[in-house]
């Protein structure tokens, strides 16, 4: 079990080198226990507690990191009980960040929402069997560039409507789009992403100073604010 070596403890300021550290360290531990990838790919049982907010907001912010260039020294504490996931200082200013994760929002789509097609995918790829996207993962789909464009663009709007809470005042809004580089590899990431955050660009000017949309993969980063 990787959580005791990189623990990010709630309430407690860390280093941004310590997120770095620890993703470097499960992708290693992912390479060579298939077994380790399978709990990340799906996180739940007695592993839950850890990789549950790892991918959710942990990685999405040392993505974020990465994007901006924060130098190892950045400082951030974790806390998950606030309206803020984060308080972060960095770029020689301290902020908030709330996170949310966004998936595609396929027509006739098997599960319940967006996220729950997702890990009905996951589970089959953790079983072995074929998996195919474009909303049912047992059946092939016809699939197209400019609907898996529509379906990601639907999923970020989806995702920052859920969060346009007053509560999140005066916070930034951190999007993990996971596979949307990869998904939309024909597009530009930026220009893919920004008119599902400036659909909504009313209401959430309203409330946050930015929004942040990150993929893993290098160059996925869009980032809106005020003015």
């Amino acid at each position: 079990m990787l959580e005791p070596a990189f623990r990010i403890v709630p309430s407690r300021w860390h280093p941004v080198a310590h997120l770095r550290a620890a993703r470097d360290e499960i992708r290693r531990a992912c390479g060579e226990d298939p077994a380790l990838g399978n709990r990340l790919r799906e996180p739940r049982g007695p592993d839950r507690g850890w990789l549950k907010p790892w991918k959710e907001e942990h990685l999405p912010l040392t993505e974020l990191a990465d994007r901006k260039v924060w130098p190892d020294d950045a400082r951030f504490r974790w806390t998950p009980d606030a309206p803020a996931d984060f308080d972060v200082e960095a770029d020689g200013e301290a902020f908030g960040i709330q996170c949310t994760t966004a998936y595609p929002e396929w027509p006739n789509a098997v599960g319940q929402s967006a996220g729950h097609t997702r890990a009905l995918e996951l589970q089959r790829i953790n079983s072995g069997a074929p998996t195919f996207g474009g909303g049912q993962p047992s059946t092939p789909t016809a699939r197209d560039i400019l609907g898996d464009l529509q379906a990601w663009r639907g999923g970020i709007g989806s995702a920052l409507k859920a969060k346009l809470h007053a509560k999140y005042h005066g916070l930034r809004v951190l999007i993990f789009a996971g596979r949307a580089g990869f998904e939309l590899i024909d597009f530009d990431f930026a220009e893919a992403m920004t008119p599902a955050v400036e659909a909504h660009a009313a209401a959430w000017r309203r409330i946050f100073d930015a929004i942040y949309v990150v993929d893993s993969r290098e160059g996925a980063f869009v980032q809106l604010a005020q003015g």
